[in-house]
Parts: structure tokens; C-alpha cells; sequence
């Protein structure tokens, strides 16, 4: 996925490698790039301080790039970062929240994150709004 970066005027590509086994996602990684006319420029790989076993989602949302994704130490953590002085905040578990998927961002009145995720092992969705 692509993730804006407000703070650079750049870009990122944020993306999974599979682990070792070849069934697990395991970590993440960006490349940080640069978008012209006619020409992409790529930075190099960088492994971010954070994993997941699952799709991850970002969104850009009044100026500030959020990314979330699925739990490593349990599978159906949610785990949260955003965008803060041109890097990714140290990651923080989203309390209280559990996801049997990946959860996905959108923007809410174009202010602030609004993560939905299913519920571990079940059909219901729920939705929780949060931010820096």
C-alpha cells in the first residue's frame, strides 16, 4: 500500500514479507519514494520496529498518516502507529479491541481515524475512533 507521508510531501510503500515458513506475514517494511512526472525514485527498504500476521490499513485523515495491523505475540491483537515528525511512532496495542481479520481505516468527517474490524471468531463488526 501507499502511504502518504503530509509531514515530507513524499511518499511511502508499506509492506509485508512473508516469514520464513511462507504462511505468516511477519515484518513490515516501507520504502520511502519520490513521485515526478515521469519517474519514480526509490529510497530503500527499511524494516519498521513492528509485525503482523495480517493485511494491515493506513490512512491519511487531517494531516496525519495512521497505520494498523494485526497482533504478533496474540493473533488477534490490533496494534496502531501514525506518522509523527517524518517516522512511525513507536507501535501501541489498540486496547480492549480484538480482530479475528485484518482492520481497515477510513477517515471520519475528514478529522479523524475510524478503525472496523471484525470481532475474533465472530460475524459482528465493530468500529472505534482514536488518534494521537
Amino acid at each position: 500500500m501507499i502511504a502518504p507521508m503530509p509531514d515530507t510531501g513524499g511518499a511511502e510503500v508499506i509492506f509485508n514479507m512473508v516469514n520464513n515458513g511462507g504462511s505468516k506475514y511477519s515484518a513490515v517494511v516501507r520504502e520511502r519514494i519520490t513521485i515526478g512526472r515521469s519517474f519514480v525514485v526509490f529510497d530503500g527498504r527499511e524494516v519498521l520496529p513492528m509485525k503482523s500476521y495480517k493485511p494491515m490499513s493506513v490512512v491519511t485523515c487531517n494531516g496525519v498518516t495512521h497505520l494498523v495491523h494485526g497482533g504478533y505475540s496474540t493473533i488477534t491483537e490490533i496494534w496502531w502507529s501514525y506518522r509523527n515528525g517524518g517516522d512511525w511512532v513507536t507501535d501501541m496495542k489498540v486496547p480492549n479491541q480484538w480482530s479475528g481479520a485484518g482492520p481497515t481505516l477510513g477517515c471520519f468527517d475528514d478529522t479523524d481515524a475510524i478503525m472496523v474490524h471484525n470481532v475474533s471468531g465472530g460475524t459482528n463488526l465493530m468500529w472505534s475512533i482514536f488518534g494521537p
